[in-house]
């Protein structure tokens, strides 16, 4: 996959998950730290419905192409025009010049 600069046209902002617990329940509250915002190349892959917990689901795959930035992994999320995406994996290309990372959209996964 050959990436060029001139690309990155879509603006994307890293989101990192706090960890946060509820103080009344003890379960993670879903919280996050706003990181960069870096322009990217997005290439959407698929769009598929899938049936979880007896509930129909639409799920949206998505790759965004980014300059290199050190410490990016699946455990952070991407906002994207208003939707969050979850990263599934992080893939480096042409050695610290560019990676690729792949990422699924669910319903009602709105900023």
């Amino acid at each position: 996959m050959k990436t060029r600069a001139g690309e990155l046209r879509e603006l994307i902002t890293l989101l990192t998950p706090t960890g946060a617990v509820d103080a009344t329940y003890g379960g993670e509250t879903g919280a996050t730290t706003t990181g960069p915002q870096v322009w990217a190349k997005t290439v959407v892959r698929t769009g598929r419905e899938r049936v979880e917990a007896h509930s129909l689901n639409a799920v949206q795959t998505i790759t965004f192409v980014i300059r290199y930035i050190a410490g990016v992994s699946a455990a952070m999320l991407v906002s994207y025009r208003g939707t969050v995406y979850k990263i599934l994996s992080v893939t480096e290309i042409e050695f610290r010049a560019f990676l690729a990372i792949d990422c699924e959209a669910r319903d009602g996964s709105t900023d």
